[in-house]
């Protein structure tokens, strides 16, 4: 087992680009698909929003104290091995802002215009990759058969959002 690892960290599995880190790459845009990020905004008027999403920026897989990518065994069996790695993952969420304010004289909610803020946020996640192969031979032997992407974003905080008035000589 520890020669295993040993290879997996010392020949540089996680370092430079590979097949296996463009696939980690893609699983972690796919979670931000099904993410469901709860909103905090704080505005003068009453604020309403939909259509949020998250676009992926980057990730940074964690290091240990040597600097190696940090790494978890979870399982070894005869030519799988299953590892859990943690990410700080950098996203751009955007969020379409509608704006009311109180009718003086009906007493209701008018909305009044609406737009896209955007923000950066980061969220850190594990990831469980279950690997199988001849761990013996190159690193271009050995195949992904799953990537899970344990944890993803779910509250972006957009601090002051406020109501952006056209000007008047546009």
């Amino acid at each position: 087992m520890s020669s295993i690892i040993y290879k997996i960290r010392e020949d540089s599995l996680f370092a430079d680009k590979n097949h296996i880190l463009e696939q980690i790459k893609v699983k972690i845009i796919d979670s931000l698909d099904s993410a469901d990020i709860y909103i905090e905004a704080n505005s003068s008027m009453f604020l309403e929003w939909d259509d949020v999403f998250a676009s992926y920026i980057s990730h940074k897989l964690d290091n240990d104290i040597n600097g190696s990518v940090s790494v978890n065994v979870v399982r070894i069996d005869d030519g799988l091995i299953v590892l859990k790695l943690g990410a700080t993952v950098k996203v751009e969420v955007a969020a379409r802002f509608y704006f009311s304010s109180k009718d003086p004289v009906d007493r209701g909610y008018v909305r009044l215009r609406g737009y896209v803020c955007k923000t950066t946020e980061s969220f850190h996640t594990d990831i469980l990759l279950t690997l199988s192969g001849d761990f013996s031979k190159d690193f271009e032997e050995i195949e992904v058969d799953e990537i899970e992407v344990v944890e993803t974003i779910n509250e972006a905080h957009f601090l002051e959002v406020e109501l952006e008035w056209p000007d008047e000589y546009d």
